[in-house]
């Protein structure tokens, strides 16, 4: 962001959500499991909200706070998908929240992001009990819903600051972009590799690899923001909210 001559305010603004990211990761990192149970009605409303907001060209993904404006998906799913991940067993009404988020973000439209969700409930759907046959329909099906969210015309034009960021980097220094490159490749793997240590964290672990991979592996295909390199503070504070949830002790035993 400072490379493109951006707003001090705007790379600020940046950095104080890291900074703020982590504060609450560190208080939060003890709120007993069974108080994030209720988070994907609060996810599902959150990202309805966005259907109120002007949105650009036609795509609803964000909402309004004071002067600041947070992409709903990219602040509330990572913690859905750690919350789905450490459930024992799925309530109906939590499935049902969750096909609703899916369905709002194939509306929004949100590629990336329908197709990160998608790709974690398939590692869900695989680690389950459920019969071999249940789980190839359901992971065909979502397949096929992301194949049809890819089909969907999304007119927005990429950012230098957001979608652009590698590119921005690679016209300064071809290293920088690189660097930029294996450090959200990092951060996607982190969570797996802590999960395939500690089987009691495999199956939320190894949803929020997937769901981060996915997440830039589109921005990489199409255009959408780069998670965490680029500008955009929602993904900063979605992902340190979601690592507070991962690390907490499980209290529902």
């Amino acid at each position: 962001m400072v490379l493109s001559e951006s707003p001090a305010a705007l790379w600020l603004r940046h950095a104080i959500a890291w900074l703020l990211g982590a504060v609450m990761a560190v208080a939060l990192v003890r709120m007993p499991q069974r108080l994030w149970s209720g988070w994907p009605l609060i996810a599902a409303a959150m990202i309805a909200l966005s259907f109120g907001h002007p949105g650009s060209m036609g795509v609803h993904r964000w909402v309004g706070m004071g002067p600041v404006q947070f992409n709903a998906a990219a602040l509330v799913l990572p913690l859905t998908v750690v919350v789905l991940g450490r459930q024992a067993q799925l309530r109906w009404w939590i499935i049902g929240m969750t096909a609703a988020i899916g369905l709002m973000l194939f509306i929004q439209p949100d590629a990336s992001m329908f197709s990160a969700l998608a790709v974690a409930l398939m590692i869900a759907v695989t680690l389950s009990g459920r019969p071999t046959f249940v789980k190839t329909i359901a992971v065909f099906a979502l397949g096929v819903l992301i194949w049809a969210v890819w089909q969907r015309h999304d007119p927005l034009r990429p950012v230098a600051e957001v979608e652009g960021i590698v590119s921005l980097a690679a016209g300064h220094s071809v290293w920088l972009a690189a660097a930029i490159v294996a450090a959200v490749a990092l951060t996607c793997a982190v969570p797996g590799g802590i999960a395939l240590k500690n089987p009691d964290l495999r199956r939320s672990g190894l949803m929020l690899s997937a769901f981060l991979s996915v997440m830039s592996v589109s921005a990489a295909i199409g255009v959408f923001p780069v998670p965490l390199a680029g500008y955009g503070l929602s993904y900063v504070l979605g992902l340190w909210v979601a690592i507070a949830a991962f690390l907490a002790p499980d209290d529902t035993k």
